[in-house]
């Protein structure tokens, strides 16, 4: 009897370890057999789960730094290929400006025009709204075009014709002024009256030219000289009268400016550049 005893420990463990290997999971949810040596994982309590779920969000803003640092350090390197992959980039490269020659034909007799025609026309590129110069000045605008000739307005015509946007240059403004800005338009005497200025804005010996605001017409072309400035009307807007660097009545030949971005027909028979 007591040996029958001795052996019932080790066959009750036989008993357990062929179960085991029989119904495993069942041992496993009852903690029967390797169960009771290798218990199940036990769910994460709330603590657990909250210091978890910061240590992934901590590791994963890591990894996104990493990768931000890493995209950055890509773009600053230099391409292997070396100027032929800068090569491969196509930027637009800007025209310069076109300068159409022409001679002056007939002159306006009317005391109310100023204006003339050039031999030059749509098949030289000449078109309406396009500045004509003389030098660094800007004498006119085309107002029509024939096939070889034009009409041209004197930047002193008293119509509506003549109206630019214009600035001043100064000679003691600060670099990072701020630029005047006015409407130019001829008085009718030789002379042209920009407007809607401050008081601040201009004074005698500026340099009135013209200004951002008409895309056929480049800015910075001389209008004249600043000879009077203030406000003669009494109604807080002040307009300066500017004298043309030039002589408009004894203009031979001019230039017609053609400038980027514009489109012209093919150049015909007799047509000048």
């Amino acid at each position: 009897m007591r040996l029958r005893d001795n052996y019932r420990v080790p066959l009750l463990l036989l008993a357990c370890f062929v179960t085991a290997l029989m119904f495993p999971r069942a041992c496993t949810e009852t903690r029967v057999g390797f169960g009771a040596l290798l218990p199940a994982t036990a769910p994460l309590t709330g603590a657990e789960s909250q210091n978890a779920e910061a240590t992934l969000r901590e590791e994963n803003a890591r990894l996104a730094h990493e990768i931000g640092r890493l995209e950055e350090e890509r773009e600053a390197r230099p391409s292997a290929e070396g100027p032929a992959a800068n090569a491969r980039i196509v930027r637009p490269v800007p025209r310069p400006p076109v300068a159409i020659l022409a001679r002056v034909r007939h002159r306006d007799a009317s005391s109310q025009r100023r204006s003339f025609s050039i031999d030059a026309g749509r098949a030289d590129g000449v078109r309406a709204g396009l500045p004509v110069i003389f030098g660094g000045s800007i004498v006119g605008l085309v107002v029509s075009a024939a096939e070889h000739s034009a009409l041209v307005v004197r930047i002193d015509d008293p119509t509506t014709a003549s109206t630019l946007p214009a600035t001043f240059i100064a000679p003691d403004r600060p670099a990072g002024d701020r630029r005047p800005s006015g409407v130019a338009r001829g008085t009718g005497d030789g002379e042209v009256a920009v407007s809607l200025l401050r008081s601040s804005d201009a004074k005698p010996g500026d340099i009135a030219v013209t200004g951002v605001g008409n895309p056929l017409v480049p800015e910075g072309l001389v209008l004249g000289e600043v000879v009077r400035f203030g406000d003669d009307d009494r109604d807080g807007s002040h307009e300066a009268d500017v004298r043309p660097l030039r002589d408009l009545d004894t203009l031979n030949s001019v230039f017609v400016l053609r400038v980027d971005g514009d489109s012209f027909p093919a150049a015909g028979p007799g047509a000048k550049r």
